[in-house]
């Protein structure tokens, strides 16, 4: 296999991950009559990557989400620029984060 760096952009991550992608004679599962392997991916699909996005507006996620760790709010409010839809983001990740130090 292809071994990558840590520092490589995201988009290069993504191109890397699509050469992954199984075939079906290759899958594991079991489909329901007309689905395959196809009816759960897509090819053609481009994600929006973090270290994309404009500094400004990366810089605005940033102070918004309280720093750059919680990736989930990060990408909430960059793409949205609902302030408080990031932070319910935040703030529920958070006390999923708490939850799983419990269990």
């Amino acid at each position: 296999g292809t071994i990558a760096s840590d520092n490589i952009p995201d988009r290069e991550k993504h191109v890397l991950g699509q050469t992954w992608q199984i075939t079906q004679e290759e899958s594991l599962f079991f489909y329901e009559v007309g689905e395959s392997v196809s009816t759960f991916s897509d090819p053609n699909h481009m994600p929006i990557f973090l270290d994309e996005i404009p500094p400004e507006t990366l810089a605005d996620a940033i102070e918004v989400c309280g720093g750059d760790e919680n990736l989930e709010c990060l990408f909430d409010f960059t793409q949205t620029s609902n302030e408080a839809l990031a932070q319910n983001t935040a703030s529920t990740n958070n006390q999923n984060n708490d939850d799983q130090e419990i269990i």
